[in-house]
């Protein structure tokens, strides 16, 4: 449908119709402009100090999980060769 036909049958509905019609194009307009500022956000959020041109300190903070996952998977890489367990 276009504009002009949903204006027409809006009209024919009384005022109150036709205020929810025109609010309803009002908002279908905003969606493509929308769909791109989310766009911009996600390609931001995704951003860190290895891709990006950031420094490290500017990364946001690890969990506490994260941080034991890094440093246990440290600690198999340094002793487990001396120990002849890694195959």
């Amino acid at each position: 449908m276009r504009r002009e036909e949903i204006e027409v049958i809006a009209l024919e509905g009384g005022e109150p119709a036709r205020e929810l019609v025109v609010g309803l194009l009002e908002q279908v307009a905003q969606v493509p402009a929308l769909r791109e500022r989310i766009e911009e956000l996600e390609r931001r959020v995704g951003r860190d100090s290895g891709n990006s041109s950031q420094p490290p300190p500017s990364d946001a903070p690890k969990s506490r999980a994260e941080r034991r996952r890094a440093a246990r998977d440290a600690y198999k890489r340094t002793f487990c060769c001396f120990r002849g367990s890694c195959g």
